[in-house]
């Protein structure tokens, strides 16, 4: 209920209805297929990351297609395969992705009224902090986000909540048995649940040659108060402190968790330690939160629903943290 006092709040309130019926008029006048008509026949490519939002999008093309008269080809890739054809498109100037003019802000069409859906307003809309840190550069703004991912730890609730496993863990450490809150904590646990003759791991790394590594060793960096680049922002570069005692100290860590990993750790990647964990061969690991439903939903592919928790990863000198990454 909204109470109108004085002549001022009526006015007020008289001309905010006013601009609210405006909104609500442009909105209707506006439409995609409207809007698409000097495209139609035109072709759309996108490439990007075999993940369930762009396979999502991949589904929905044909829907678009016949509003719009607009082809779209989506092509879906492995994280590395996707890095490696959009640099190669854009270095050879030869590939599909590739022009002279290879980005373009994305306010030259946000400002034309004729593409634009007024009731889209990502300044209200929007997550602020992920939108400027993976869409725009230098100030620009040249997208909007597509996936937003973090990473925390999951471990089997079921293990760690188990009175005989709390009671001998107790008697070794001296201190209970609960979800690390910090690397110590982690690494003891990870030492307890070693048992390797009973083909059970404490903990899995992802040591292979790939992305994986890199942004797993980052939950370890930033928790420790290091930083490969002294910035504030995405768009920045340098000065370069990826050798700084906290970056040095959180890689001698990460490595120590390497005795308690299964032998072939070196060779794996995020799938690989994920069916681990749907396998109920490991207690704790760092892992992404998209695939959370593999290992606590899908009961298909999952011997460990409902034994899996999961919480923030554990807290260094750096503080709580959150890595996040994503696609534009």
């Amino acid at each position: 209920m909204i109470k109108l006092l004085t002549r001022g709040s009526i006015a007020t309130g008289m001309l905010t209805a006013a601009a609210l019926v405006w909104q609500v008029t442009q909105a209707a006048a506006w439409s995609l297929e409207e809007s698409a008509k000097p495209y139609s026949g035109a072709t759309i490519r996108m490439v990007g990351e075999a993940l369930p939002p762009l396979e999502a999008l991949k589904k929905m093309a044909p829907e678009f297609e016949k509003q719009t008269g607009i082809h779209v080809e989506v092509e879906t890739y492995e994280h590395s395969e996707a890095v490696n054809k959009v640099q190669l498109d854009l270095n050879s100037h030869r590939g599909k992705f590739a022009t002279n003019n290879h980005l373009v802000e994305i306010s030259k069409f946000m400002n034309d009224p004729a593409l634009r859906d007024p009731t889209f307003e990502p300044e209200k809309q929007l997550y602020q902090t992920a939108w400027h840190e993976i869409s725009w550069y230098d100030g620009k703004e040249y997208g909007f986000p597509f996936t937003v991912l973090n990473m925390f730890m999951w471990y089997r609730s079921d293990l760690l909540s188990d009175p005989k496993e709390k009671e001998g863990f107790k008697a070794k450490y001296g201190y209970d048995l609960a979800p690390a809150q910090n690397w110590k904590q982690y690494r003891d646990i990870a030492e307890w649940f070693y048992r390797s003759d009973q083909d059970f791991y404490g903990t899995a790394l992802q040591g292979k040659r790939h992305e994986a590594l890199w942004y797993e060793w980052l939950n370890f960096l930033y928790s420790f108060g290091g930083d490969v680049l002294d910035v504030r922002s995405g768009s920045q570069c340098g000065p370069v402190i990826v050798n700084s005692p906290q970056a040095v100290a959180s890689l001698e860590y990460y490595k120590s968790l390497l005795q308690f990993s299964p032998p072939d750790s070196l060779n794996y990647f995020w799938d690989d330690v994920m069916a681990l964990m749907q396998q109920g061969k490991v207690a704790e690991l760092i892992m992404w939160n998209d695939a959370t439903y593999a290992v606590s939903v899908d009961t298909t592919a999952s011997t460990v629903v409902g034994k899996v928790g999961f919480d923030l990863v554990p807290q260094g000198d750096g503080g709580e943290i959150g890595p996040g990454e994503g696609w534009t």
